[in-house]
């Protein structure tokens, strides 16, 4: 007689939230909270690395631990270098989700630290039975076309009840923003140098000064995750001006808000099939990006969710990911 649950998974993984910073990878958290209810068990979850288990080799110790007590059918690898915590003896099917910086740091940066991550994730997924990435422009990314045939996207599921379209003014009062100026919206801490904080920063300034639109530039930096769909609903828009993403997840969470977007072409905005009306892509210029925020004010889309939106929900992404895992265990 089969088991009423699904598989046993012990997530392996540098990319969850801690005490310490409670939003970090708040997104891998929902989703595997939405897997665990399709699995009918608990997702078991070792946190490695530095904001985890710490060094290598005690990241390697808990690993092991950890699939000695919960006996699991399945390790599913949640962004590249993780992969460095798997033992080498354990013959456990191997599930790797490519992140981003984890492959595309190198790409871009051709830094120490984007090679080790690089060398690491391709790695891990030779050795994995699945591959999966959030958007395409992973999958571009990798070495060789065997890989790259072996890729599946898996977009991020969104929670469309959370991420949904407020009233923007009473978002506003909620946050003490003014209800008259014009409100960009960068989605990210801006010291992280990936973001490109500097360029945002120069793009408002010129929209003030050569087409008269003065805004005011907010930050998505330290804000608390449930607060996220306040701050984009409170926005005229969401500002991405990053080296290099796979997705991002804020990206469609704007979306499902009826919140435009203005960005670079990265990630999810390499796609073809969005909105035009509420998404613009622009070149990496101060100028380029000034002049689509600025057609993009004067044309603002209505505050509501895109009718022709197609998101996959966190229900949606975790029956798929829940079919990857049978199909492996």
């Amino acid at each position: 007689m089969s088991s009423p649950h699904g598989p046993r998974v012990l997530l392996v993984t540098n990319l969850y939230p801690v005490q310490a910073d409670p939003a970090r990878g708040i997104f891998v958290a929902r989703q595997m909270r939405a897997v665990s209810e399709v699995l009918r068990r608990p997702v078991e979850v070792v946190v490695v690395g530095k904001t985890g288990a710490g060094g290598l080799l005690r990241s390697r110790r808990a690993v092991a631990e950890a699939i000695k007590q919960a006996a699991p059918d399945v390790l599913h690898v949640y962004y590249g270098l993780s992969g460095a915590a798997l033992p080498f003896r354990s013959r456990r099917p191997v599930v790797v989700t490519l992140c981003g910086s984890d492959v595309l740091r190198w790409r871009v940066w051709r830094d120490a630290k984007g090679f080790l991550e690089y060398v690491v994730s391709i790695a891990t997924a030779q050795r994995a039975r699945a591959v999966l990435v959030q958007s395409a422009a992973i999958r571009d990314a990798l070495p060789s076309g065997r890989l790259r045939g072996r890729i599946e996207v898996l977009a991020t599921g969104t929670d469309t009840k959370l991420f949904r379209p407020e009233d923007r003014s009473t978002c506003r009062r909620r946050l003490g923003w003014d209800l008259r100026q014009h409100v960009v919206l960068f989605g990210a801490a801006p010291e992280r140098a990936i973001k490109r904080y500097e360029l945002a920063v120069a793009a408002c300034r010129l929209l003030a000064d050569r087409f008269a639109l003065p805004v005011s530039l907010r930050a998505l930096g330290g804000v608390w995750p449930d607060t996220v769909p306040t701050y984009l609903n409170a926005a005229d828009c969401l500002l991405i001006t990053s080296d290099w993403e796979a997705g991002p997840i804020v990206f469609t969470e704007a979306l499902a808000c009826g919140v435009p977007v203005v960005t670079v072409p990265v990630g999810y905005a390499t796609q073809a099939g969005w909105p035009p009306e509420y998404v613009r892509v622009a070149a990496r210029t101060p100028d380029a990006l000034a002049a689509a925020l600025a057609d993009l004010l004067r044309n603002a889309p209505a505050h509501e969710r895109p009718s022709d939106l197609a998101l996959p929900t966190e229900a949606e992404y975790a029956a798929r990911l829940v079919e990857v895992y049978e199909r492996v265990a």
